[in-house]
């Protein structure tokens, strides 16, 4: 009876770990994906390639280039 119990307990701690675990792997990835996609959009957002392709069509109208 008490090795019964401590086998049901053996593998309830062991459910619990490996929920736990892939819980935490879970959340790793989908945080690391987000930071990823953020950083992703503040990079072309930020960086605004229209306005300097809005200057060089300006120097293309006023100058012989």
């Amino acid at each position: 009876s008490a090795s019964t119990c401590s086998q049901l307990l053996y593998a309830a701690f062991v459910s619990l770990l490996r929920v736990l675990f892939t819980s935490l792997v879970f959340l790793f990835f989908f945080f690391y994906y987000i930071l990823f996609f953020f950083v992703i959009f503040v990079f072309f957002f930020f960086n605004d390639t229209a306005t300097t392709e809005i200057y060089t069509l300006s120097l293309h109208d006023a100058l012989p280039i």
